[in-house]
C-alpha cells in the first residue's frame, strides 16, 4: 500500500509525523520524548517542540524543532534551546531541526574555553510517496539512533577506579 501524496500542510500535522520518528527510535533505546519540555539556561527559557530526556539520568539529550518554513529560524531557535540544555552540566547535546521532510542534525558542544559550539549537518531528504522512500526514512531513523546511542555514551558514569 502507497500512497502517492500524503498531505502535510501545517506544523501542528508535520508534528505529528515528527514524533512518529522519534519515539519509534526512542523506544528502542533508554530516552523518552517529551512534547513541550521546558528548558532554561542563561540565554533563555520555554518550552521546546520535543525533547529526548534520558530514563537513566532524567537530563535532556536532544531537542528537536518542527518548523513548518524558515528553517534558518529554526536552526537558530535550536541551537539556543540546545545551548540552554547544554548550560544544565551535559558535555554534548544533539538537535534536530525539520519540517518532516526535510531533517538538519545539530550537535552542541562546549570548547576548551567552555564557550559553545556547533556542527549543522547537510539535510536528509524524506519524499513522501517517493519509490525510495522507505530508504529515506530508514536514513532518518538510523542516524536518530546513532545521535541517542552517542549520547547514552555520554550519559553512562565512567568508573573513576578501574580494577586492574
Amino acid at each position: 500500500f502507497r500512497f502517492n501524496t500524503i498531505p502535510i500542510g501545517n506544523e501542528a500535522s508535520k508534528s505529528q509525523y515528527v514524533c512518529a520518528y522519534l519515539v519509534a527510535v526512542a523506544n528502542l533505546l533508554k530516552f523518552k520524548v517529551r512534547p513541550e519540555k521546558n528548558v532554561s539556561g542563561p540565554n533563555g527559557h520555554g518550552p521546546v517542540d520535543f525533547a529526548f530526556v534520558s530514563i537513566q539520568t532524567s537530563k535532556v539529550v536532544g531537542i528537536t524543532e518542527v518548523k513548518d518554513k524558515d528553517f534558518l529560524q529554526g536552526v537558530a531557535q535550536n541551537a539556543v534551546q540546545c545551548e540552554s540544555a547544554l548550560s544544565n552540566n551535559n558535555k554534548r547535546i544533539f538537535g534536530i531541526i525539520t519540517d518532516s521532510e526535510k531533517w538538519f542534525f545539530l550537535e552542541c558542544s562546549l570548547d576548551n574555553e567552555g564557550k559553545p559550539k556547533f556542527k549543522l549537518s547537510k539535510p536528509m531528504v524524506v519524499v513522501y510517496g517517493d519509490e525510495d522512500m522507505e530508504d529515506r526514512v530508514k536514513k532518518v531513523l538510523g542516524h536518530i539512533a546513532w545521535l541517542l546511542e552517542e549520547a547514552q555514551g555520554l550519559d553512562e558514569p565512567k568508573d573513576e577506579n578501574p580494577k586492574d
